[in-house]
């Protein structure tokens, strides 16, 4: 049985993997979005020891870190730092996530999968705010391209997203165990979850097929109801007409090459060089902002000018037009926005 639980543990890490943005499905997979949960939650249903449920946290933490972010592994002499440092702070929180999840599925039948699916939101949060936030690869990602649904999101965040494909993935796993449960199919799981008993297991009163079956559709109801107003809500706001209060224009630059091998730095901002004057000309007047991307620079650059100068101004940043030194911003969200 503990082999199956690592399978379906590790099964899950791979899925939401796939499911996210990654080099297979640029945007993500939403189908896969629908039920990459789904095996893990299984096998915390299924697993009967609480100290096992430690082992499978740190399992899914590791793998999904590998498959999710990969793109750690690619930071030169620093991957060492990038993808072993996150995976085993992902690890060590899943460490004791799965036993909080594996506690919350033994509650009521009733609401279990709305408390895992605030469960796991609320992981999603934490896991992505503070110090150390790392918002990526949240379950709400694979649906980034449904534009009705993702609009609720000016309202209650990426969370409220996360929250409605937590909860169809429970809600999946509902429907299995209840379905070979009932019909004595596959063992899935132990009858004390479909059992109440009460007094030292004097009285004892099991769920008819009829009533899980009644209680499984209410719980869809709900998420049918929950979903169907999102994207209501969404096709109202893509409607509406959203005044322009201010513009500017930008050149966007991505040199498409990796600064981070022997002997690429250079070359790296040289290219970014040309794109950019490239694209000033293509724009056809001075741009308000020029955004490189964040592996151009290896260095600050004004803490490594005789780097990057080398003693015969090799690279040099010229300002786009005028006499005035350039400006730099290393966090573009503060100067749009004014906050953080």
């Amino acid at each position: 049985m503990k082999i199956r639980l690592v399978v379906l543990t590790a099964f899950s890490a791979v899925l939401i993997g796939l499911a996210v943005p990654n080099e297979f499905f640029h945007t993500g997979q939403p189908v896969l979005g629908l039920f990459c949960l789904v095996p893990f939650f299984l096998a915390l249903y299924l697993c009967e020891d609480k100290r096992f449920s430690h082992l499978l946290g740190v399992i899914y933490g590791t793998i999904t870190t590998v498959f999710t972010y990969y793109w750690l592994m690619f930071f030169g002499e620093f991957s060492v730092w990038t993808i072993t440092g996150v995976t085993v702070g992902y690890a060590g929180y899943c460490f004791f996530l799965a036993p909080f999840l594996h506690r919350l599925s033994r509650v009521r039948v009733s609401w279990r999968p709305f408390v895992l699916a605030a469960a796991w939101t609320v992981y999603e949060y934490f896991k992505s705010s503070g110090y150390l936030a790392f918002p990526w690869g949240l379950i709400a990602y694979p649906v980034s391209d449904f534009l009705p649904l993702i609009q609720i999101a000016d309202i209650v965040g990426v969370y409220g997203i996360s929250y409605i494909m937590a909860l169809v993935n429970l809600l999946l796993v509902e429907t299995l165990i209840r379905y070979f449960n009932i019909r004595n199919e596959v063992p899935l799981i132990s009858t004390s979850f479909f059992t109440r008993q009460r007094d030292g297991g004097k009285k004892n009163r099991k769920f008819t097929a009829i009533s899980w079956n009644n209680l499984l559709v209410r719980q869809w109801g709900v998420f049918a109801a929950l979903t169907i107003a999102a994207i209501a809500y969404g096709f109202g706001r893509m409607a509406m007409e959203i005044p322009v209060e201010k513009t500017f224009t930008t050149v966007l630059v991505q040199q498409n090459i990796d600064s981070w091998l022997s002997g690429n730095e250079m070359k790296s901002i040289r290219v970014g060089q040309d794109l950019t004057r490239a694209g000033i000309a293509e724009l056809g007047e001075k741009p308000d902002i020029v955004i490189w991307s964040e592996s151009s620079f290896r260095r600050p650059y004004k803490d490594s000018m005789k780097v990057f100068e080398n003693g015969r101004k090799m690279i040099r940043l010229s300002p786009l037009s005028g006499k005035q030194e350039p400006i730099f911003w290393w966090d573009p969200p503060m100067l749009l926005t004014g906050r953080r």
